[in-house]
């Protein structure tokens, strides 16, 4: 039972085990004829007293185990040495100074990297054990560091505290597979600082950012860097996008049969991105046409097979009108009904002279300038069926479609998959759309190109891909080649060798899922050791 209950007792006699009160109490001898001393280094056997120390061991069967160890004080025999008595050690059961023995102590420490504080302070006595939450965190931050073997090969990316506003660094070792340092910022500074302290490194890998660019720059400029392919493929992808969206009213004229009313045509949504504006148009005329198929007595079932849309849509649709936020300006400074400042002929004024009308209200309170109330007084003529300078009032209710027409989205896959990855009738599609307009066939052709380099690894053909697109018709491609002509070694490296940014992305991965586990109330440095020491 010994043998069960206790660890390796090597140089303790067990003089008693007794159960009290659901607790066992396990007291031990120590069987040391002497000691150093701290200080001095002197060895010393002359027993002073002896005093006993209480430590909390691992449970047994349930059970709460204490250990009360019985150890000797030394008198110092060494005439110079300041201190005159001094304590026997006992590393192989607990440090100095400590209530816990070691083997516990690393339990809470795993608890703690596992769970964090609270959760692993709930789940302790259920083991057994008792710990409260401030001891696992004080646990984990005097964890040391792991030694960093000097590193040849390493990838470097962000994670973000906050999506847009601040974030972070992770550095990673891609030959062993192990996670180095979590810097708090996306500085150049502090990562070119963590490289330069390694010499040996000799390929960085990275995504399309600049800083960290700048960084492997200034602080190993010894090293090779590398674009990862997964980003470069994403960056083709999104210009291949961006340019479907521009051409997208000539697209679905193509696509769609003879009499078809193009998407988005007179739908004069005022919105700063374009992409964002095509995707509003298509929605809107979209949610028209369900209304004009209902009414003219189809079922939910036809309309969806119709449409190519699922009949919860279309549902929700006939129940109530869309949201506002989806088809309509956000509301700002100024809104029509709950305005004070819009009472009684202020309107009249307003939209006969809205620049001299934005200074009476800013007069009377009023934070904003007056370009946002010309635009107001705008959109207010539009929504009462005055004419504007912005365009012509937008109809209720357009053709109903013909035939159904992909998305942007799904036409932008069409380009960058292989073609036996595509069925048969977008297959069709696709060469069509290659037949009859030249911008598209070249775009294809390109992006094909581009796609096959990067699944074969090799930049053998770049430099003649890179003059192609900048002498192509589609501006998206053009401005994607002039990227890759101001990072043509790293994107090079990126084709040719097999290094990638897939490890780091998995670490980051996991990175998130402990950030959200504190809750949002966890220090860098706390965050920075559940990382680090992660299983």
């Amino acid at each position: 039972m010994t043998h069960l209950l206790l660890p390796d007792l090597a140089g303790f006699s067990v003089e008693q085990v007794t159960l009290a009160g659901g607790i066992i109490l396990v007291v031990v001898q120590s069987q040391t004829a002497g000691s150093s001393c701290p200080d001095c280094a002197q060895f010393s056997s002359r027993i002073h007293s002896r005093y006993q120390r209480t430590l909390a061991d691992l449970p047994w069967s349930g059970r709460t185990v204490h250990l009360v160890v019985q150890v000797c004080r030394f008198f110092c025999k060494h005439p110079a040495c300041p201190r005159k008595t001094f304590a026997e050690p006992i590393p192989e059961l607990a440090e100095r100074y400590a209530r816990r023995t070691t083997r516990l102590k690393e339990v809470f420490e795993h608890l703690g990297l596992a769970l964090g504080g609270e959760p692993g302070a709930r789940l302790a006595p259920i083991l057994g054990m008792s710990c409260s939450p401030d001891t696992l965190l004080r646990l984990l931050r005097r964890l040391p560091d792991h030694p960093i073997e000097p590193p040849r090969v390493v990838s470097l990316d962000d994670w973000a505290w906050r999506r847009g506003s601040r974030y972070g660094t992770m550095i990673c070792d891609l030959e062993r597979h192990r996670r180095l340092d979590l810097l708090p910022d996306r500085d150049v500074k502090s990562a070119a600082a963590w490289l330069a302290r390694y010499p040996s490194i000799e390929i960085v890998s990275r995504d399309r950012g600049g800083e960290y660019a700048e960084a492997a720059r200034i602080g190993a400029p010894q090293a090779v860097q590398i674009a990862d392919r997964f980003h470069l493929s994403q960056n083709l992808h999104e210009a291949v996008d961006q340019a479907i969206r521009r051409r997208y009213p000539e697209i679905h004229s193509l696509l769609a049969p003879s009499g078809e009313v193009v998407v988005g045509e007179d739908l004069p949504l005022k919105r700063d991105d374009a992409a964002k504006e095509a995707t509003q148009k298509r929605r809107m005329a979209r949610y028209e046409r369900v209304k004009v198929l209902h009414e003219q007595g189809y079922s939910l079932a036809q309309i969806a097979a119709y449409l190519g849309m699922k009949q919860e849509t279309i549902q929700k649709y006939l129940m109530q009108p869309p949201r506002p936020s989806v088809y309509k300006p956000r509301h700002g400074k100024l809104d029509l009904g709950t305005n004070p400042l819009f009472i009684g002929d202020s309107f009249r004024r307003a939209a006969a002279t809205p620049l001299r009308f934005g200074g009476e209200l800013q007069q009377q309170g009023y934070t904003g300038g007056a370009t946002i109330v010309v635009n107001y007084v705008t959109q207010l003529r539009q929504l009462i069926g005055e004419p504007s300078a912005a365009g012509p009032v937008m109809r209720t209710r357009p053709t109903p479609l013909k035939a159904v027409v992909p998305s942007p989205r799904e036409i932008a896959w069409w380009f960058c998959l292989p073609i036996n990855r595509l069925t048969t009738k977008q297959q069709e599609h696709l060469q069509l759309l290659q037949e009859r307009d030249n911008e598209l066939s070249s775009l294809y052709d390109l992006a094909q190109a581009f796609f096959r380099m990067i699944r074969e690894h090799s930049s053998s053909l770049l430099s003649l891909w890179m003059q192609n697109a900048l002498e192509s018709q589609t501006s998206e491609l053009r401005s994607f080649a002039r990227g890759l002509g101001r990072d043509d070694a790293a994107v090079r490296a990126g084709l040719d060798l097999p290094w990638s940014q897939g490890q780091i992305e998995g670490q980051i991965t996991r990175l998130k899922l402990i950030k959200r586990q504190g809750y949002g109330r966890a220090g860098f440095d706390l965050l920075r050791q559940r990382v680090l020491h992660a299983a």
